[in-house]
């Protein structure tokens, strides 16, 4: 699996104790849980919330949240636009 840097984002090659890119150590770092996701899809503002409390900490659950509150956003706008067109 594909380290990701904490602090800025950048893939980290295997092997590394450091980013390359900003010296951050490296820790192995999860993406957000299925609960986190379907949360986000079905609530977009609160994933993009949750985007904005996890950056600092842990970037990839937080571009997790977001990408999956964009998704949710995206079929509420769709699914809005059928409903006024079905009128």
């Amino acid at each position: 699996m594909t380290q990701i840097c904490r602090k800025c984002g950048s893939k980290i090659p295997q092997g590394s104790f450091y980013c390359p890119e900003c010296g951050t150590a490296v820790h192995y770092i999860e993406g957000a849980s299925v609960g986190l996701k379907i949360f986000s899809v079905l609530v977009p503002l609160a994933g993009w919330i949750m985007y904005f409390i996890f950056k600092d900490e842990n970037i990839v659950k937080a571009r997790d949240c977001a990408k999956f509150a964009w998704i949710g956003f995206g079929i509420s706008f769709i699914m809005g636009f059928l409903t006024g067109l079905s009128d």
